[in-house]
């Protein structure tokens, strides 16, 4: 059974790259790191990506190891969170059982429009995804505090892993083809403000990633790559003049 979780970050990107992209610069030690305990080698890759000349940033990471793949990612606006969304998504693989995936679509901050048309868009896909994945009840608390009501939090055998993929597909090209291709055009670039900041700093801050990667990787790469990376604001791109 291959539970691999490669897939992932090959269907984000053919998602959002007609909404054009551009790699985010990202030190190699953040892009590529690995780390052996004993005979076990346990590696994180991670990049981000500035979407729409600015208008959102992506975020991915994969976390490989003994019996063990994780992969996460993030789309989130920029200037306009009045507009767009943030797309969450992460799945937990332990041995032959996905042990926990979020897939979600949130808003930041009090955005009353833009949640009740989620709400609408994501009805149905909700209803159908949520009968095939159940509830993982180690919920915690943070997560209960922002998840939406579309929102899946669930759990699964490996035999699940194809209808996990349809899933993260139904719901990224919903966000993708009924939120940003509409409102894209007239959403703002720039640094984030403040209501994105606030949500990512409440992801870094209750991050279960201190504890799996701090653990693997060492408490101050973890948190810099938390922090400054993952969670933190859009850097420029590869091409940038300055970095020529």
């Amino acid at each position: 059974m291959n539970l691999s979780t490669e897939w992932t970050l090959v269907d984000f990107l053919d998602a959002i790259a007609p909404l054009g992209i551009a790699e985010e610069t990202r030190p190699i030690e953040f892009r590529k790191h690995a780390v052996s305990i004993g005979k076990k080698t346990c590696a994180i890759d991670s990049s981000g990506w500035i979407v729409a000349n600015g208008k959102a940033c992506a975020r991915y990471a994969r976390i490989t190891g003994p019996a063990m793949d994780i992969a996460t990612v993030m789309l989130y606006p920029t200037q306009s969170p009045e507009l767009l969304p943030v797309f969450a998504a992460e799945w937990v693989v332990f041995g032959d059982k996905i042990h926990t995936l979020v897939l979600d679509v949130e808003v930041c901050g009090n955005q009353p429009e833009l949640f009740e048309h989620l709400r609408a868009t994501f009805a149905h896909a909700h209803r159908h995804w949520v009968q095939q994945f159940p509830l993982n009840r180690d919920k915690p608390e943070w997560f209960a505090d922002i998840e939406t009501p579309w929102a899946l939090f669930g759990q699964a055998g490996g035999e699940s892993m194809a209808a996990l993929r349809s899933a993260f597909r139904n719901y990224l090209d919903l966000t993708i083809d009924q939120v940003y291709r509409r409102n894209l055009p007239v959403a703002g670039s720039g640094p984030d403000r403040v209501e994105v900041k606030a949500y990512k700093d409440h992801h870094y801050i209750n991050s279960p990633g201190h504890r799996i990667l701090g653990v693997r990787f060492g408490e101050h790469h973890t948190d810099k790559l938390l922090k400054d990376w993952h969670f933190g604001p859009s850097h420029q791109p590869l091409s940038h003049p300055a970095l020529m």
